[in-house]
């Protein structure tokens, strides 16, 4: 952040001067334990139509990119293949590949 800026004007300088720790809002308070009732449970879906010869992709062929094409075979790939990216494909009802 510069110093012309007008954020500057509302931080407290004598305390960056000094190292201290800065203090933007009210901490979280601590929870107890678990309760259900403040959380609502939700599924993100998105799907998008693939085209077929998406696995003649250069990043598939080259495995930067791994294709499962059941759950089992997702979960499969992404212990296999922690750090890279898999992606699971369904046929839907008109044979349409989607992701």
């Amino acid at each position: 952040m510069s110093s012309e800026s007008t954020l500057a004007n509302f931080l407290p300088l004598g305390a960056l001067l000094e190292e201290k720790e800065l203090i933007i809002a009210d901490p979280m308070p601590i929870s107890n334990g678990y309760n259900k009732s403040y959380y609502i449970e939700r599924t993100l879906r998105q799907q998008k139509v693939i085209k077929h010869d998406i696995s003649f992709d250069t990043n598939v062929k080259e495995k930067h990119y791994f294709l499962a094409s059941s759950e089992q075979e997702f979960k499969q790939l992404c212990e296999l293949y922690p750090n890279k990216n898999v992606h699971w494909l369904e046929k839907d009802k008109s044979n349409n590949l989607v992701w």
